[in-house]
């Protein structure tokens, strides 16, 4: 009944999360035709760009003004061996403390024009434009500015350049405690507030089709209890809002606030955190466990390691961070290559997926170190990281959905193969407890009108002895068979009380009187005390007298031997007995109940002799064994001590 209950609240929790599922896939199918509808009335995303000719110089020490910068020629350097080099849009040098000049020089100089400066989480970003006096007018933004002290009222970082500023070149000064990457955009302004608009269309299309991934995932584990879509949403909640701060949307919620501090707080969480959720994703295959912890080490010790370089040096701990962050890629990666489960998915498909996913990480990790020229994927590199990580995850639940259906279709066949076999157990068990109440109260009478006429009726004394031992067999086989009935049906008790197993065995012998029996001693054994049950032990012993004298062939010797137990300790009893002619017992069914050797069906018996034995021992704490020695059949108990 338990398991019966167990599957149906799952198979309700799957079809609840089902169903939520399908309404919220429904939602998010909506909202992705809307966003599609939106971009395709919207046009492209970028105005034509204005070619630009950049090149770019460092000042470690800071010390350098826009007079002493305006000097330099590209091709000429100065007496500290300064000059400015060529480079791209994208120019990308790590972390660093140096102020970084770039020198801009448009083909063409119509205006106004609009020079988008990203990424937007740099702190302090300075335009030199020169007039036409010859003198220098300087403008600033930046995440250390709050939004209303910038000079373009955008998410994104920018300046907006007259005719006459744009006529000639100019210069921006670029400061900042996280990576230098920056990626230089200039175009006629209407066109790219214009397109600036579209992107940001872009960006909540795409933010909202993740909040309502992540808000799945919590419906879903609500009814469906699986961790790894409520790490999943935690991860994306986290990546999501890193992402909102990083596009320049966090200092617009915040106008008269610097968000400089809080894309290096949030991002560095959303990756720990991001990284946190593919190590549990990767556990399900099964990956060798001494990585999955150095990868789980590496991760907490981050945790802990930033933190503490943060307050001394931010700039330290962010690239501590990322310099770490390339070690846990590298865990990941090994992570990925050592899995060895492939019951939930495809292997192959799980490593093609972290393939796409761990290169894309790569792509911006290595130039935020300054490893690697920057790209265009380096500038978007947070927006796609996260709709790979959707992807993927979207993948790995759908395969995890089909896998749960495999493991409820098979706990199903499960439970009705045991239901069938509860109810054979159950009228099996009826029927035992019937046929034992039934020949109880028969046999029981029947013994009684014996013992009654042999009481009163004068007969012989062989004549007398032989009844006598024919109800004593008649009424063994009636406790064998109702002791069996109170195991099986969990009703046997027990009395514990001082016992003596060797005075039991030399009554049990004198009884039966059979001259095959002997009996060997070790000294000092005649009497010793245990605690057990002294009914029990009687039963104990008694069957397996009775099943070596019963199965022995005729004229074969039963030796009984009692031994000191182990360090001098309780009783160690040894029944063994000959084989008879024919293939030798199997000892793997011999303690079932009802079973009997096809040899002996031709004696008496029941069946269930040893089966007691064995049940009776397990419940008093007594050590049984059987084994065969050749052709002998040998019966051990070892009876501890009081």
């Amino acid at each position: 009944m338990q398991i019966s209950a167990r599957v149906t609240i799952r198979t309700a929790a799957a079809r609840a999360g089902a169903g939520a599922a399908r309404r919220v896939g429904a939602v998010l199918q909506a909202l992705a035709m809307l966003a599609g509808l939106l971009l395709a009335a919207a046009g492209p995303l970028r105005a034509e760009e204005i070619a630009l000719r950049l090149s770019y110089l460092e000042d470690p020490g800071r010390a350098l003004s826009v007079q002493d910068v305006a000097v330099q020629d590209v091709a000429v350097q100065d007496v500290a061996g300064r000059a400015f080099v060529p480079v791209d849009r994208y120019v990308a040098r790590g972390f660093s403390r140096s102020a970084h000049w770039i020198r801009l020089e448009p083909v063409t100089s119509e205006g106004p024009l609009l020079l988008s400066v990203g990424l937007p989480n740099l702190d302090d970003v300075r335009l030199y434009t020169q007039d036409s006096a010859g003198g220098w007018t300087e403008a600033r933004t930046g995440d250390a500015l709050s939004y209303r002290a910038r000079p373009v009222q955008s998410p994104f970082l920018g300046f907006v350049l007259t005719r006459e500023q744009a006529a000639q070149p100019f210069f921006l000064r670029v400061v900042t405690s996280g990576t230098v990457a920056v990626v230089l955009d200039l175009r006629p302004q209407a066109e790219a507030e214009l397109a600036d608009q579209r992107l940001m269309l872009l960006h909540m299309a795409m933010f909202g089709l993740q909040l309502m991934a992540i808000t799945v995932c919590f419906v879903l584990f609500l009814p469906v209890g699986d961790r790894i879509l409520l790490w999943f949403g935690l991860s994306q909640s986290v990546w999501l809002l890193a992402a909102f701060t990083f596009s320049g949307y966090a200092s617009v919620l915040f106008p008269a606030r610097a968000t400089d501090m809080a894309y290096s707080v949030i991002g560095t969480a959303s990756f720990l955190i991001d990284m946190g959720f593919h190590l549990l994703v990767l556990r399900r295959f099964a990956p060798p466990p001494r990585l999955v912890r150095l990868a789980v080490w590496a991760v907490a010790a981050i945790w802990v390691a930033v933190p503490l370089l943060a307050l001394v040096d931010v700039t330290l701990a962010l690239q501590t961070r990322s310099v770490s962050s390339v070690l846990i890629v590298a865990l990941v990666a090994g992570l990925v290559v050592t899995i060895r489960d492939g019951s939930l998915m495809p292997l192959w498909l799980i490593r093609t997926m972290y393939a796409i996913y761990l290169a894309l990480v790569m792509s911006w990790l290595l130039p935020l170190l300054g490893l690697v020229e920057a790209s265009w994927f380096a500038s978007h590199a947070v927006i796609l990281h996260g709709t790979v990580n959707f992807v993927l995850i979207l993948i790995v639940v759908v395969y995890t959905a089909l896998h749960e259906k495999r493991q409820m279709r098979m706990a199903r066949a499960r439970l009705m193969a045991a239901e069938t076999d509860r109810a054979v157990r159950v009228k099996t068990i009826e029927a035992q407890s019937n046929l034992m109440a039934m020949m109880t109260h028969e046999v029981g009478t029947a013994l009684s009108v014996i013992r009654y006429a042999v009481a009163q009726e004068r007969v012989t004394e062989r004549n007398a002895r032989r009844i006598g031992t024919a109800i004593s067999g008649l009424d063994q086989t009636m406790r064998s068979l109702n002791y069996a009935d109170r195991i099986i049906s969990g009703a046997l008790g027990l009395r514990v009380a001082s016992t003596d197993p060797v005075g039991i065995l030399r009554r049990l012998l004198a009884d039966r009187s059979d001259d095959r029996v002997v009996l060997t001693l070790a000294a000092g054994l005649e009497e010793t005390r245990v605690n057990t049950d002294p009914d029990l032990i009687e039963i104990v012993l008694n069957h397996l007298l009775d099943n070596a004298c019963k199965y022995a062939p005729p004229g074969g010797e039963i030796a009984v031997q009692v031994a000191p137990g182990a360090e001098g300790a309780g009783l160690v009893v040894t029944f063994r007995n000959a084989l008879r002619d024919g293939p030798a017992p199997d000892l793997d069914r011999v303690c079932e109940t009802y079973y009997r050797d096809p040899q002996v069906l031709d004696l008496p018996g029941t069946g269930m002799g040893l089966f007691i034995v064995k049940d009776v021992a397990q419940r008093l704490g007594v050590g049984f064994d059987l084994r065969l020695d050749g052709r002998a059949f040998v019966a051990r108990l070892e009876i501890a001590a009081c």
